[in-house]
């Protein structure tokens, strides 16, 4: 998995132009969630589901400050855009994440259960 986090970094990089600071702050959020989600690896791209990117996002969401879980969900939307680019994945997931402006109305949902 350390070899896709690094391809995944090289894609921010490249093909997006990110500067070394920013794509540094992705590697937490990401494999944490490569971890939880991942955990058989490459092969589980294709079954994952916008169900599991939401139930993560709840399981941890408040394990972190209000930036750190903005990020995270950065990370998770750049991350579903990669997969679906390299052809991981046939679904764009992206949509699955809240975005930033619509983060406190996603947290005062999640944070009711």
């Amino acid at each position: 998995m350390a070899q896709f986090v690094c391809d995944f970094e090289q894609h921010l990089r490249q093909d997006h132009g990110l500067c070394e600071s920013t794509i540094v702050r992705h590697r937490p959020p990401l494999r944490k969630f490569l971890r939880h989600c991942c955990s058989v690896g490459v092969s589980s791209f294709p079954t994952l589901t916008g169900k599991d990117i939401t139930q993560f996002l709840v399981q941890h969401v408040h394990d972190q400050s209000p930036s750190s879980a903005k990020n995270m969900c950065w990370t998770l939307r750049a991350f579903s855009r990669y997969l679906l680019c390299k052809g991981h994945t046939n679904f764009d997931l992206s949509s699955t994440v809240p975005s930033i402006r619509t983060w406190s109305t996603w947290v005062v949902v999640f944070s009711r259960e």
